[in-house]
């Protein structure tokens, strides 16, 4: 191992620290996890990815399920919590940085060498990629898929690299802004070998573990068709409208990456795929207008970065200046802070402070203890539902969301009961929905109300 790979002890620190020590502090918990993690417990638990506090007559298709079926796996193996679920995230991304600590070992030596690993460090480093280390998202386990999709395709596995990308389609549909990348890194392997490159044995193993998965998921759109046509319409029609708001993604940024690439696609086939998929994160945080997408800005400048290092210094023009300015996109895109990420920051207080005092989780949890099956409680928009998906297991109760549904308003449905936890830590953008029963953003802990 080369002695700049010891920069990457930084965010291996960092990644550990921020699961550790900041917990559910930063991020705060988020109501997308309830989301997520619902389905994946009820899968651990009965076998099926149906949650009635999700959806209350089918199961909720708005997003792919491989991320809840990967949860679910892990549930079964190291029992269910909350922290379990962030944890996921967090190894997910040490996996990726471990991926791209590989790839820059075999592409750059000397002064370009410190370059390449100083910038991984950074991308590594920044507060987007530390955030989604420590969330109950897709994302990591998203980058992690993509990145060994590159790795193979890099390594001459083209086919590998193909049923890399169709597992992350089924993590996150972000997978479709990477199948040009594939099938253009595709094609150049095609053009090398003068025909389709012959298939090995661990080619067809991926092929057919991709395809029966890919299967799988087709024989579950089948049977639930009209609630899949229901929940993308609602995907796409949250996009449209989120996308108008969205002012921190500009398209020259694209435009940026594009011109950065110049010497990967100039240089040999191998340079081009790193910067083929750097291009497509910058693509998928552009059109993806979301904050937990943000880690690919930095990320996708720094395969742009590897495919230029790709490229020897004696075949590259400005072989010094170059390297250095896609470096500085790196770093200028790891200090860059979303604004909506920005009150989520933690402090150095936060090191010592929880978002809800133990005693007043522990309220809650002897609350849905005690209640009795038929019970009906929600929480707002919270995202604290999975702190106790195991209670409401064990009592019968039924937590639910008061709109109908995750991806449908209307009608309401009633509760019994309201759980409201209030911190001054949580970001006021959080209480926009608290219509009924608002929080302030003030520490007076955990509140049960009988409607």
């Amino acid at each position: 191992m080369p002695r700049q790979a010891y920069l990457l002890l930084f965010p291996c620190v960092a990644i550990l620290v921020v699961r550790l020590c900041l917990s559910f502090r930063f991020p705060v918990p988020w109501p997308d996890e309830t989301g997520f993690l619902a389905p994946a417990f009820k899968l651990a638990t009965t076998g099926s990815l149906f949650d009635p506090g999700l959806n209350p007559d089918r199961i909720v298709l708005w997003m792919p399920p491989g991320y809840m079926v990967v949860l679910a796996a892990v549930f079964r193996l190291a029992g269910y919590s909350f922290a379990v679920a962030r944890w996921v995230s967090s190894l997910c991304c040490l996996g990726s940085l471990a991926v791209v600590g590989v790839l820059a070992c075999e592409v750059a030596t000397g002064w370009r060498r410190w370059l390449m690993f100083g910038a991984v460090a950074a991308a590594f480093l920044c507060p987007q990629m530390l955030a989604d280390s420590n969330f109950a998202r897709m994302e990591m386990l998203f980058c992690l898929v993509i990145l060994l999709s590159m790795a193979a395709m890099r390594a001459g596995r083209p086919y590998v690299s193909a049923s890399f990308l169709a597992f992350a389609g089924l993590v996150h549909f972000n997978a479709v802004y990477f199948v040009p990348a594939v099938a253009l890194a595709f094609a150049c392997e095609v053009w090398r070998c003068r025909g389709l490159p012959r298939a090995g044995r661990w080619d067809w193993l991926a092929m057919g573990a991709a395809g029966l998965a890919v299967g799988l998921y087709g024989v579950l759109i089948a049977f639930n068709w009209q609630g899949f046509v229901t929940d993308i319409k609602f995907q796409f029609a949250f996009k449209a409208a989120v996308s108008g708001m969205d002012q921190d993604h500009p398209a020259w940024v694209i435009l940026l990456g594009l011109f950065a690439s110049v010497p990967a696609f100039l240089g040999p086939a191998r340079a081009w795929v790193p910067a083929l998929f750097g291009l497509a994160f910058l693509v998928t945080v552009n059109q993806g207008h979301e904050l937990w997408y943000d880690y690919g800005l930095p990320l996708g400048f720094l395969l742009i970065l590897l495919g230029v290092l790709s490229v020897p210094a004696g075949k590259m023009r400005w072989a010094g200046v170059w390297p250095a300015g896609v470096a500085a996109c790196v770093l200028a895109a790891s200090v860059h802070i979303n604004p909506t990420l920005r009150p989520l920051l933690p402090g150095w207080s936060a090191l010592n402070r929880p978002v809800f005092a133990p005693a007043e989780l522990g309220k809650v949890h002897t609350f849905v203890a005690g209640l009795h099956p038929g019970d009906r409680v929600d929480f707002g928009w919270s995202g604290l539902e999975p702190f106790f998906f195991g209670d409401f297991a064990a009592s019968g109760a039924q937590w639910l969301m008061i709109r109908h549904s995750v991806t449908q308003v209307f009608p309401f449905r009633p509760s019994g009961w309201r759980v409201r936890c209030d911190s001054s830590v949580l970001p006021h953008y959080l209480f926009i929905f608290d219509i009924d029963y608002p929080r302030v953003g003030a520490d007076s802990g955990c509140a049960v109300i009988k409607k």
